[in-house]
């Protein structure tokens, strides 16, 4: 089974659900957290360090820096 290349966008409250996710995806071989990009730099590096992907400010960054297969979008929405 080929791995996913995955992005995430938004790794707050939620956002880190999906980091989790695709953490435990990347131990059985089916996919890789490559990128994630927030615009709170404080924790945007502090999931970086815990979850071990490339960190963007800016989405838009990630999306054209980074050949993704997939992205989540986890960000708030009011």
């Amino acid at each position: 089974m080929a791995k996913c290349r995955i992005g995430v966008i938004g790794v707050g409250t939620f956002g880190i659900n999906h980091l989790r996710c695709f953490r435990q995806l990347g131990y059985i071989g089916a996919a890789e957290l490559v990128a994630a990009a927030d615009l709170n730099e404080n924790l945007l590096a502090e999931r970086a360090k815990e979850f071990n992907f490339k960190p963007y400010k800016d989405y838009r960054e990630m999306l054209e820096k980074e050949n993704l297969d997939g992205v989540t979008v986890v960000t708030p929405d009011p």
